[in-house]
């Protein structure tokens, strides 16, 4: 009896040394590979940016195949790319976009600008609006479905560049008008009437002089008097840090009624949340 389990003994060992050595033979392991060569199709080196372009391509980006060679020959596998970028001189990469397999990929003004605007904890180069920028650029590829630093398949391309003119807010614009301030009725107010945006609170801000007991309204683009923003028939305005509901004319509608300033003239701070649709005033 001993000597047939010995036997099975000998023979489990065995089986599992060479299921052992099967696995060890079909291990996949990274061997080399190329940088991808990186291009793009912008030959002037400036990229322009627009709001009102949003949606029209900026730029192509295009890169080579790094062939991978893997223990079991050339990859089979799906390559990725991670495209970084940077403001350049600046320290360190961002990765702002992965594309998977494919071999170019265009991008709108709007995306592009996202890229540039957006902030760093969102994965951005958190440029301020109305700047103008040298943009590094490169391809970096790898084996796998996200990308790592330490992935041991990366391969970085070469670095290209190209400025960005201009980089604009991705937030909406909120510009005062009307007698009560400095311009009177006008579409196109000057800068020093428009609101700064908190991304946190979607609140716009500003401070400025208003004329006492006349009247203003707000516009979302400069250059046109739609969509336009007022308050509803009969809504009091001039009470001082009460808040207060507004309506809006997106376009094609009827305009909403005017904002009455605070009956005494001075420099007061105005708070608009467009979400909510509510605004108040304070000094």
């Amino acid at each position: 009896m001993k000597k047939i389990l010995n036997i099975l003994s000998i023979s489990t060992a065995i089986l599992l040394i060479l299921s052992s050595c099967k696995k060890e033979e079909n291990q996949v392991s990274f061997i080399s590979g190329t940088a991808p060569v990186f291009s793009s199709n912008n030959t002037s080196g400036t990229v322009l940016l627009a709001k009102a372009t949003k949606d029209m391509p900026a730029i192509t980006f295009n890169w080579t195949n790094p062939e991978y060679q893997l223990s079991t020959g050339g990859s089979s596998q799906n390559v990725s790319y991670a495209v970084q970028m940077r403001v350049k001189d600046s320290a360190s990469f961002v990765t702002v976009d992965v594309v998977n397999a494919d071999l170019s990929k265009t991008y709108t003004q709007g995306q592009l600008n996202d890229f540039l605007f957006r902030e760093k904890t969102k994965a951005g180069l958190q440029i301020p609006e109305d700047s103008i920028r040298k943009i590094e650029v490169r391809i970096v590829s790898f084996l796998g479905e996200a990308y790592f630093a330490d992935n041991a398949t990366n391969l970085a391309s070469n670095i290209i560049s190209f400025t960005a003119n201009k980089v604009y807010s991705v937030y909406p614009d909120l510009w005062i008008t009307g007698e009560a301030v400095a311009s009177g009725w006008t579409n196109t107010p000057p800068i020093n009437q428009k609101f700064t945006y908190d991304p946190i609170t979607k609140v716009h801000t500003i401070t400025l002089p208003l004329s006492g007991g006349i009247y203003y309204k707000f516009l979302t683009i400069s250059g046109q008097w739609q969509p336009q923003w007022g308050v509803p028939g009969g809504t009091i305005t001039d009470v001082l840090g009460q808040q207060f509901n507004l309506s809006e004319n997106p376009g094609g509608g009827s305009d909403p009624d005017a904002i009455k300033a605070p009956t005494t003239s001075g420099t007061y701070t105005i708070r608009v949340n467009l979400e909510n649709k509510t605004a108040v005033v304070t000094q």
